[in-house]
């Protein structure tokens, strides 16, 4: 385990700042951390290496954000949030991390309130469920740093399997353990969806198939 961390120093660097921070954040992302920062009063997650790339929403499951972005697919591809929720039957704060999944995968963008598809987003809508998977896995893999850090760190690995220990104990730098676990449970989740990783739940760890 030594050797493995040693190999990785450090793999994830990331800020905390609440959901509906985040949020915000999303008109703003591609405008650089200074100004979102600037703009919000807070401070922006984002990966060691500089990229825009920040952590996974919480309780955003991907059964959900499949739904949601054929919901608003079927409502032209443009819906203001709040009216969306009311749709769902949902708090606006509890639809959050399924809006900022979607924007994160580059699924949607929110502008001024609204969430719309992007060209991306709409495709996936339309995908049967086998395109969806691929669809899913480029994206992630494209705008998760968490979920291509799993994939690089099982690849190196001699059994290509890590005990999830390993990812929490790095998390827990950054997060609280609950949150920690919850950024676990959600990469393992999208990465099953996936099919990039497998989770084996009486030995608790994650490993290539």
């Amino acid at each position: 385990m030594s050797s493995m961390s040693s190999t990785f120093p450090s793999i994830f660097w990331i800020a905390k700042s609440s959901p509906v921070q985040a949020t915000i954040f999303m008109g703003c992302r591609h405008l650089g951390h200074t100004r979102c920062a600037e703009n919000t009063g807070s401070v922006p997650r984002y990966s060691p290496w500089g990229a825009d790339t920040w952590d996974i929403p919480d309780d955003a499951k991907i059964g959900a954000i499949s739904g949601l972005l054929e919901l608003i697919h079927d409502k032209g591809g443009n819906v203001d949030i709040p009216v969306l929720a009311d749709d769902l039957s949902m708090e606006v704060d509890d639809i959050f991390p399924l809006t900022e999944a979607a924007a994160f995968l580059e699924f949607g963008e929110i502008k001024q309130g609204d969430i719309l598809l992007t060209e991306r987003g709409k495709v996936f809508a339309e995908a049967d469920a086998l395109k969806k998977k691929e669809i899913f896995r480029e994206m992630a893999l494209s705008n998760i740093q968490l979920i291509k850090q799993i994939v690089q760190v099982l690849s190196t690995s001699a059994k290509h399997r890590m005990s999830e220990d390993f990812f929490i104990e790095i998390l827990e730098n950054y997060f609280t353990e609950e949150e920690a676990w919850n950024q676990l449970e959600t990469a393992i989740d999208w990465g099953r969806y996936a099919e990039l990783f497998a989770y084996d739940y009486d030995a608790g760890e994650i490993y290539l198939e």
